[in-house]
């Protein structure tokens, strides 16, 4: 979520945690500057599994966590200012409009392998593998589809992403899935590139000066 752009904030490849937001870490972070990369991930989901109330904290116990223990947890580092909760379709385009949101759905094995174009296929009778977690990252209007990004790489979907259909999020959201939409903070501005200093004229003269006396031995 920190690395996709949307309408009110700009992808970071980097973020500050401060000290307060390391403290509250329970040791996970230290203060300053983090890639946006797999070892941070990790260290923000063992942050959730340990604010989400679900027994168990990874490490060593890896029982899962939800939408909701990860935006507490960026809460807590302060890259989010709060959170709230999208329960209907009409809600979850509203808030797609300003930025992604967390998806937690039952995962049914119809659902691994996904068309071509990088529709979801929802069958209501395929078994349910397990529950998991997801980013819902936008809204086509024109379409009425849901695009999400996986973490499972670009191998699935259309480069890791895919869209479910309108009725299809209907009918996962109404088997206990819920919408987490994360308020994140504003991503810092890239700092411009320091302007050298003019020359000073006269020490360039100065040093050209030097140099062609020495050069002949003057």
């Amino acid at each position: 979520m920190l690395g996709t752009d949307s309408a009110s904030r700009t992808a970071a490849a980097t973020v500050v945690i401060s000290p307060s937001g390391a403290t509250a870490s329970r040791g996970r972070f230290q203060a300053g500057e983090h890639q946006l990369d797999e070892a941070f991930a990790v260290s923000l989901y063992s942050l959730a599994t340990a604010l989400d109330g679900i027994p168990g904290d990874y490490p060593p116990t890896d029982t899962g966590s939800s939408g909701l223990g990860v935006a507490k947890a960026l809460t807590a580092l302060g890259l989010a200012t709060s959170y709230t909760h999208a329960f209907t379709l009409g809600a979850v385009r509203s808030a797609l409009q300003t930025g992604p949101a967390l998806l937690g759905i039952p995962w049914l094995n119809s659902m691994f392998n996904p068309a071509a174009d990088g529709r979801i296929p929802v069958d209501p009778h395929s078994p349910v593998a397990g529950g998991h977690e997801i980013e819902l990252t936008g809204w086509d209007a024109g379409a009425d589809r849901f695009w999400l990004t996986n973490s499972w790489g670009a191998g699935w979907g259309v480069g890791g992403r895919g869209y479910l259909t309108a009725a299809d999020l209907q009918y996962l959201l109404s088997q206990s899935g819920d919408v987490t939409v994360p308020v994140l903070t504003a991503a810092p501005a890239p700092q411009p590139a320091p302007v050298p200093a003019p020359a000073d004229p006269d020490a360039v003269f100065a040093a050209a000066t030097r140099a062609w006396l020495a050069a002949r031995h003057l």
